[in-house]
């Protein structure tokens, strides 16, 4: 059985987006940039993507219209987390959001309804949950290396 890597639109190609673009190239074999999004199409990482064959567009509107993804990560600033994400889920992809996923409770349970109402999944990335530090740290924690 060959299962394909997931074909994976990231919005944005600078800083954070850049290097979770770069990680995602890494492992090939779990997922596929497939499509970003970038304001400024002259920016290194949208020579990158674009080096690479992977089309970059200048709205998030765009890459929603190609639509040649499974899945959108949004790496965005806190405070477009909501918008974005609800476009995205408006258009028919789950989304998967970096943490912390929205700036308010509110917001947050906006999000959960919209994404019920929608029939589409949100995940949050809580990134260093399973790193080896991680681990070890909550293991010391347990077992009261520090105290109570």
């Amino acid at each position: 059985m060959i299962i394909e890597p997931v074909k994976i639109a990231v919005i944005g190609c600078g800083g954070y987006a850049f290097q979770l673009i770069k990680r995602i190239m890494s492992v090939p074999n779990s997922g596929v940039v497939a499509a970003v999004t970038s304001r400024d199409l002259t920016s290194s990482g949208a020579g990158y993507c674009s080096a690479r064959k992977i089309p970059v567009f200048q709205t998030v509107e765009e890459l929603l219209d190609f639509g040649e993804f499974e899945v959108v990560v949004n790496p965005t600033p806190i405070h477009l987390h909501t918008s974005i994400t609800k476009q995205c889920l408006e258009a028919g992809f789950p989304v998967w959001l970096e943490k912390p996923p929205v700036a308010t409770v509110q917001e947050l349970d906006e999000l959960q309804s919209f994404s019920e109402d929608a029939g589409m999944p949100i995940a949050v990335c809580f990134n260093s949950l399973f790193s080896h530090l991680t681990q070890r740290l909550k293991k010391d924690l347990v077992e009261g290396r520090f105290g109570k």
